[in-house]
């Protein structure tokens, strides 16, 4: 179990390090997070979009929702369906050290493959619908080389959705994958998301996105009203969560983030995130820098002993 982990965070430094920043939201794009931290994080108000394992690689992580609370520490995971609300904490193991921890997220259309290659009834296993577990050492294993293949050369879109499948393959036959794949959505509000979520920085339009998806602006309003959702608010709400991942997971700077999810300006992209996460993306980014070296002991006295 440790020998993964120890081959996971070498491997996540060496894709840290790279000078390349693109290369790191490349593998966003494709489904693969790292995350770090010196100082606690709290962020409420998350609501994924799609299913998400998150492991913890180094500390501690604490979830909760209106009824119960999780927490996982070293090679532990939380299995999350797609459209789950939470509260978020991840805090490090003692002073002085970091918390590490690496996300994978499986889109509609992983999860739909899944089904496809390897049929409905893993989804329909009772003993599948834990949501809280010891990450098995293959699905480490394999995280580890996904991370390390990421760290030496980019990963195109067609083998990082086949690794997801092994990924979803391996949770399966640990009888781990119920919670993964319950998420499928065929709302409209759904739809719209994942059809934001392409390109959150797109100026859409309601008139547009009917077009696309076959109905009038009229039907489309309507529909969402039915399901008690916004347009805006559903735009914004794509906008702000892939905000969110960029800020924990990518290296660009805060302006280059609010550009890239749509807002004009850095001020109204913070004010927002503030609003939504209980904290500016310069606070939470704070919390990923170095933790300080430490003082030896009895520096302090032996600098005043000699003035």
């Amino acid at each position: 179990m440790h020998s993964a982990l120890d081959d996971i965070l070498r491997a996540a430094e060496s894709l840290e390090g790279i000078a390349e920043g693109d290369r790191q939201t490349a593998a966003i794009d494709q489904g693969l997070g790292l995350y770090r931290c010196s100082r606690p994080q709290e962020i409420r108000d998350i609501r994924i979009s799609e299913a998400c394992v998150l492991l913890v690689l180094r500390g501690r992580k604490q979830l909760a929702t209106s009824s119960r609370t999780w927490t996982a520490s070293d090679g532990e995971m939380l299995l999350l369906p797609a459209g789950m609300s939470f509260w978020l904490g991840n805090y490090p193991a003692h002073a002085g050290t970091e918390y590490r921890g690496l996300a994978v997220r499986f889109s509609a259309d992983v999860v739909d493959l899944f089904r496809r290659l390897y049929g409905p009834h893993v989804a329909d296993d009772p003993s599948s619908s834990r949501r809280h577990a010891a990450a098995p050492v293959e699905f480490l294993e394999a995280v580890a080389q996904w991370v390390a293949w990421c760290s030496q050369r980019r990963l195109d879109d067609v083998l990082a959705r086949h690794r997801r499948i092994e990924l979803l393959l391996l949770l399966a036959r640990a009888d781990l994958a119920g919670q993964l794949l319950t998420s499928a959505h065929t709302s409209w509000s759904r739809r719209l998301a994942e059809l934001f979520e392409l390109d959150p920085a797109r100026p859409w339009r309601m008139k547009d996105v009917g077009t696309r998806l076959g109905v009038s602006e009229s039907t489309l309003r309507r529909y969402l009203q039915e399901e008690g959702h916004g347009f805006r608010s559903l735009l914004e709400e794509v906008r702000l969560m892939r905000g969110l991942t960029l800020v924990q997971e990518s290296p660009w700077a805060i302006g280059r983030i609010a550009d890239s999810v749509g807002y004009r300006s850095q001020s109204r992209f913070s004010e927002r995130f503030k609003r939504r996460f209980g904290l500016t993306p310069s606070s939470l980014r704070h919390t990923r820098l170095p933790p300080p070296a430490p003082v030896p002991m009895g520096s302090n006295s032996a600098s005043s002993a000699n003035r």
